[in-house]
């Protein structure tokens, strides 16, 4: 797991070969506890396992960091989509609230696919659909030699529907202006002036060292400490596509910071929001995966004191942004 921690501090910091494994995690019926891994053979999973349910959601539920949620503020289960993005890795996946075979309901089971240089948006597309399937099969499935099954078919399913993917011509992507639109983002609208705020405020750390030069800036993040200090940030969603919002999100991050960092999108089901983690999270960053707007308000409901100088740049950077060509 070494070197992808080095790529999730750095995601250039080496490449992997392309390939495309599928693994699950959690718990389900089948397992009298946490689930023996299931096709867990890249280190990326072992990390996102690591990471995502072992330290962050466990961390949660051992600190009790959900427990003090009233109902107005808590979401009522785990049911969740997620991808993280780091460097030319891609991770889809999907987790939902689950139990063991004692009937042990705090965790939830997870399924998790791992692309290496493929295009992210392919991935995607195929494995929004493809992990929605498995998650019902899984539901579905009541012994762990069925979960076996189902996980191995899948992933040969997946694999062939990405080489056909790759292999025809992508359409055209949403432009950037329709995206924002969908999302209701426009250059001098409350919505994006106060989730541009946020973003330049939660990220400034990782602003500052995207300034400094070459070896610099891998020093400059480790004096801030932000090269463990992971950020969360809620953004608005709108009328979008998981994928479609995830990369619109990644492309705008990335332009505000300067340069790319590990990106975790997650998204409730039926939330207008996505929640985004920037660095290597942890529990009070996943404490986003029980919580409400209630708890958590979008950082487009936030009430900012903006002054007109900072609206006026904000509509240079919205036209900047748009007008810069796509990854």
């Amino acid at each position: 797991m070494a070197s992808w921690l080095d790529r999730l501090r750095n995601p250039f910091a080496s490449k992997a070969a392309p390939g495309l494994s599928l693994g699950a995690f959690g718990k389900h019926p089948g397992w009298s506890d946490h689930i023996e891994d299931i096709g867990l053979d890249t280190e990326a999973l072992l990390a996102a396992r690591q990471f995502l349910y072992v330290q962050g959601i466990g961390g949660a539920i051992d600190g009790a960091l959900w427990d003090s949620l009233p109902p107005e503020q808590s979401l009522s289960e785990f049911d969740h989509a997620f991808v993280w993005l780091c460097g030319d890795d891609c991770l889809p996946g999907r987790l939902w609230a689950s139990r063991d075979g004692k009937g042990r309901t705090r965790y939830p089971m997870v399924v998790c696919a791992h692309a290496a240089c493929l295009p992210a948006r392919a991935v995607l597309d195929c494995a929004e659909p493809a992990l929605e399937r498995l998650e019902a099969k899984c539901r579905a499935a009541d012994s762990a030699s069925s979960v076996q099954a189902i996980l191995e078919s899948e992933r040969a399913i997946l694999r062939n529907a990405l080489d056909t993917r790759i292999a025809t011509p992508l359409p055209e992507p949403h432009s950037r202006q329709s995206t924002a639109e969908r999302i209701g983002l426009s250059a001098d609208n409350d919505r994006f002036l106060r989730t541009l705020y946020t973003v330049q405020n939660q990220l400034a750390a990782y602003t500052h060292a995207s300034k400094l030069p070459g070896e610099l800036q891998r020093i400059g993040m480790k004096l801030s400490g932000s090269a463990l200090l992971a950020q969360h940030l809620r953004l608005p969603a709108g009328q979008t596509s998981f994928g479609e919002c995830a990369l619109f999100w990644k492309d705008f991050v990335s332009f505000i910071i300067g340069k790319p960092a590990p990106y975790l999108f997650i998204e409730p089901g039926g939330g207008p929001w996505m929640d985004l983690i920037v660095g290597a999270p942890g529990p009070r960053q996943l404490f986003c995966l029980k919580a409400s707007s209630a708890s958590l308000p979008c950082a487009d409901q936030i009430p900012y004191n903006l002054t007109p100088e900072f609206r006026a740049e904000a509509a240079r950077i919205y036209c900047a942004f748009l007008a810069e060509k796509a990854n």
